[in-house]
């Protein structure tokens, strides 16, 4: 009589199929761990120490990148990113305000390593302190929050990309009454053909003294012919209750607007022109607001604060916000850092 004998499996390679067979149920079910995948996309954050990088992950959270801080400067004041390949570049830009005439710039490379480019000069102006850029990516705003406006002064700066050398001024107010513009924000999206929106916050005292805010200005403006039109006052408000920064979504068409005079401190939602904001959520009390920054495909506005905590709000069509998570806490950096300003760039 023959007899058959089993084939049998080393023990290992028996729990390791068990274990891979456990999973495959587990992920039929949707009962499997949530794996977290970058979404290609980076986050600056700039301090009072520097430029510090992270990826954004699919499950909504942060990584750093291997190398911080990307940039060490103690001077930054605001940063902004071009969303795509500017004329004349090789890639996507990061460009800081630092007070001086001069933008810094860095060229954005795989991963969102930063590689020091030449800097965008607007000698007109004596310290820029603020700055965006059109969604199509062809020209930077820049403002001079130590200059007064008035048909006298000047502090609004506008340079293409294609022609770097040349920069436009102009100013927030055809009167002598004080206004120094603090962040700007661009709306080209829904004005189509017509001139652009400048969303300006907006102070009453320079950048380099105690601020005072003031009612923000929308101003026209046309890139193309690089001219800035007379201003309007979108709402009205008491220092106590104007916006500090304000960031623009394209995808939603709002305005983003941190109050960091508010008690507690807000972001709000603002639709071009309108008097009052469609949306607010707060923020801890403790938690004095700077400059925000969006993610457009993401849909998530970023606020960072004072006191080393950058929190995350969900937007929508709508505009919609929900109440914001914390996504970065002093204990993510080295140390615990004044979060003054943030940029996201897509797919660098």
């Amino acid at each position: 009589m023959f007899r058959r004998h089993a084939s049998r499996l080393p023990r290992s390679l028996q729990a390791f199929l068990g274990l891979f067979g456990l999973v495959l149920i587990l992920s039929a079910c949707g009962g499997g761990p949530t794996v977290a995948t970058s979404t290609g996309r980076v986050l600056y954050v700039a301090t009072t120490s520097g430029i510090y990088g992270f990826s954004i992950m699919s499950t909504g959270t942060l990584n750093p990148l291997s190398t911080q801080p990307l940039v060490s400067n103690t001077d930054i004041l605001q940063i902004a990113a071009t969303p795509g390949i500017p004329a004349g570049q090789s890639g996507p830009l990061l460009l800081a305000a630092t007070g001086t005439s001069s933008v810094s710039a860095w060229t954005i490379g795989g991963g969102g390593s930063l590689t020091q480019t030449t800097s965008l000069p607007c000698s007109t102006l004596s310290a820029v302190t603020g700055l965006t850029v059109t969604s199509d990516s062809q020209y930077l705003i820049l403002v001079d929050g130590n200059s007064q406006g008035g048909s006298s002064n000047v502090n609004l700066g506008l340079i293409p990309f294609s022609k770097t050398s040349q920069c436009t001024t102009g100013y927030t107010s055809n009167t002598s009454a004080s206004a120094y513009p603090l962040q700007p924000a661009i709306d080209c999206a829904v004005s189509g053909t017509s001139p652009c929106i400048l969303f300006l916050t907006v102070s009453g005292n320079s950048v380099s003294s105690t601020l005072s805010l003031t009612t923000p200005q929308e101003i026209p403006v046309t890139p193309s012919s690089a001219t800035f039109s007379n201003p309007s006052t979108p709402f009205s408000c008491t220092s106590t209750s104007c916006p500090f920064g304000v960031t623009f979504d394209p995808t939603t068409v709002f305005f983003y607007a941190s109050f960091t005079g508010t008690n507690p401190p807000t972001l709000q939602s603002i639709a071009e022109g309108s008097k009052t904001a469609t949306s607010q959520v707060s923020f801890p009390s403790s938690a004095p607001v700077n400059y925000p920054c969006v993610d457009t495909l993401g849909g998530v506005v970023y606020t960072p604060s004072a006191n080393g905590f950058l929190y995350a709000s969900q937007t929508n069509a709508s505009g919609g916000l929900t109440a914001p998570s914390t996504v970065l806490t002093p204990s993510s950096l080295p140390t615990s850092l004044d979060m003054v300003s943030c940029a996201v760039v897509s797919n660098p």
